[in-house]
Order: C-alpha cells, then structure tokens, then sequence
C-alpha cells in the first residue's frame, strides 16, 4: 500500500482528475471508506511507499542539522 499528499486545499481540483471511485469496504464510512480510484494526471506525491520509505522524515533529514 502506498499513500499519496496533495496540496491542502486543493481538492475541488483534484476532484477533476478522478474517472472511477469503487467503494471496496466499509461503504458506511462514507469518505473514510476503502476505495479504489482510477485516475488521470493526479497531482500527487508518494509519500511512504509500499518499502516503508516515509518521504516526510527522509525529506526532511538533510536539513535538520543547520
């Protein structure tokens, strides 16, 4: 699994790149449900990969020393 950031605020625009929504579990959630998407130019950033390598803490190691 693998999980994706945007731009905070953004999501009437990235609404637009969305083709297909399939609610795949826990359809009473409603948004929080476990969904499949298919997409076209999503801007978005791969954040922890399916290895666990975590964008936020490696992103931000080289400058934590100044």
């Amino acid at each position: 699994m693998a999980y994706l950031a945007a731009v905070g605020g953004a999501g009437a625009l990235i609404a637009r790149s969305i083709r297909k929504y399939t609610v795949l579990a826990y359809e009473d959630l409603g948004p929080e449900a476990v969904a499949a998407m298919e997409v076209e130019d999503f801007p978005a950033v791969v954040v922890i990969d399916c290895d666990g390598n975590n964008y936020y803490e490696q992103g931000q190691a080289p400058y934590r020393e100044l």
